[in-house]
């Protein structure tokens, strides 16, 4: 069969595809795509074989026969299109070429695509160790451009390869471009894409990074997570108390809650630093006239002898002490203060108490 049979077959063969997609509306699993194009500039004409977007073979023009795109590929067939129609196929795409473009110059905008680069290393990188980085351009059209590398600003083109044109499935090419190198600290890599006719270039760069070592990474997270556990172990040991001494008492006050926390959070992250002014550390009195006086104060704390207004019992005698002093009298506290010659000990001793709204608790 004729390259002209073939094609009308390969025709009628992609219209039953495409017939079947719209009727199924889902897309075949696998495409395989042979793709003949010409154009004026270089490369003038060129013969893909792909599979979904993956090339698998190439045509030779300048050579007149097949190569594989991989070497575990195995050779093309020779009985299998053989080079004499195929090129008869690229010279009338040439001539039909020709004739378009003389009929069609200046009525029809000519179609052309932004190219797009990415750049990324082959193998993960470590710093002077040998790689290989790969500049990844797409959405080519027409395929005529030129790539290039850079390092640190100047032209390398020691160890750089190309990949023919690869068609896709949107009527685009890709292309990939290979540079083997040797990473530094500091080193900046870049991949310039230029489109031929109006030189307009993409620029793609990659900088090797320098990591971390591995040994100081591990203690720092090995410290951290032992940080954390320490304070949410101390914090929640801290909230059990204050659960417990809710329960037992009328409530905690929100400045207690919050001083308990502070000083799990202190403890957790091991510092030592004195109570500030109205940080609520020290016991907080009730409400009442305030300390008792030392002996031989002045009379301005309560009497030791009854209280103003009290009548002595049956048989007591004289009391023995001053007349009261008209000081205030004290309040209502958690017990009276110890009279002169008292015992100590012998009255109630109250510890630090805070005050709340409408009660007292002990303090922690």
């Amino acid at each position: 069969m004729g390259a002209a049979g073939g094609s009308r077959v390969l025709l009628l063969l992609l219209l039953g595809v495409a017939v079947v997609t719209a009727v199924t509306q889902a897309p075949p699993a696998q495409l395989l795509a042979e793709v003949l194009f010409c154009q004026g500039a270089a490369p003038t004409r060129a013969l893909q074989v792909t599979l979904s977007g993956e090339r698998l073979y190439g045509f030779g023009f300048a050579g007149s026969r097949w190569a594989p795109a991989r070497p575990q590929l195995p050779p093309w067939p020779p009985a299998l299109e053989p080079p004499g129609p195929l090129l008869r196929d690229a010279a009338f795409c040439q001539d039909l070429r020709g004739h378009l473009a003389r009929v069609a110059t200046g009525l029809l905008p000519e179609a052309r695509g932004v190219p797009v680069a990415d750049v990324f290393p082959m193998e993960p990188p470590t710093l002077g160790d040998p790689n290989t980085l790969v500049c990844m351009v797409g959405n080519i059209f027409p395929p005529a451009l030129r790539v290039t590398w850079q390092l640190n600003g100047v032209t390398v083109t020691q160890g750089v390869t190309h990949t023919p044109y690869t068609p896709t499935e949107d009527l685009a090419f890709t292309r990939f471009s290979y540079l083997r190198v040797t990473p530094a600290s500091g080193d900046v890599y870049t991949c310039v894409v230029t489109r031929q006719g109006d030189n307009s270039s993409t620029v793609a760069y990659w900088v090797p990074q320098t990591p971390v070592p591995t040994e100081e990474l591990e203690m720092a997270l090995c410290g951290a997570t032992i940080t954390l556990g320490v304070l949410l172990a101390v914090l929640g040991v801290a909230m059990i108390v204050v659960t417990r001494r809710s329960d037992d008492g009328p409530g905690l006050s929100p400045g207690l809650m919050g001083n308990v926390v502070v000083a799990a959070v202190t403890m957790a992250l091991g510092l030592r630093s004195g109570p500030g002014p109205g940080s609520g550390s020290g016991p907080v009195s009730s409400a009442g006239p305030g300390p008792c006086p030392g002996p031989g104060a002045p009379g301005s704390g309560p009497s030791p002898g009854p209280a103003p207004g009290s009548s002595p019992g049956p048989g007591s005698g004289p009391s023995p002490s001053p007349a009261p002093s008209p000081g205030p009298s004290p309040g209502p506290g958690p017990g009276p203060c110890p009279g002169p010659g008292s015992p100590p000990g012998s009255g109630p001793s109250p510890g630090p108490t805070t005050a709340t709204g409408g009660h007292t608790v002990p303090k922690l």
